[in-house]
């Protein structure tokens, strides 16, 4: 498991991140990569709409993706196979990585 931030930055642009308990409701989406607003809409947890904390995490790194393709100049980012194989890919190493213990 990783924190899935508020913001980050991609060429100096703070992009955002906003959890929306509607999302599914309004837009049939898990979750939504705003470019023009900058912004990362991702679905809560909700009582009528559970989104397991996992699922949460791999939407992020998809819509991530999209933005990195787009800052990226790449016309990958259309093809959301290939985002959602990248975004998973990224999610695993993310979320699988090991540190040293402090060598104190």
């Amino acid at each position: 498991m990783f924190i899935i931030p508020e913001s980050f930055q991609l060429h100096g642009q703070t992009i955002t991140v906003e959890f929306d308990p509607n999302l599914i409701n309004n837009s049939d989406d898990r979750g939504q990569a705003m470019t023009r607003l900058k912004k990362i809409k991702l679905q809560s947890s909700t009582e009528s709409i559970p989104v397991p904390q996992t699922c949460m995490e791999q939407t992020f790194c998809h819509e991530l993706m999209h933005f990195i393709l787009i800052h990226a100049e790449s016309k990958m980012g259309d093809d959301e196979k290939f985002v959602n194989l990248v975004g998973n890919l990224l999610h695993q190493a993310l979320t699988t990585m090991t540190f040293p213990k402090d060598k104190k």
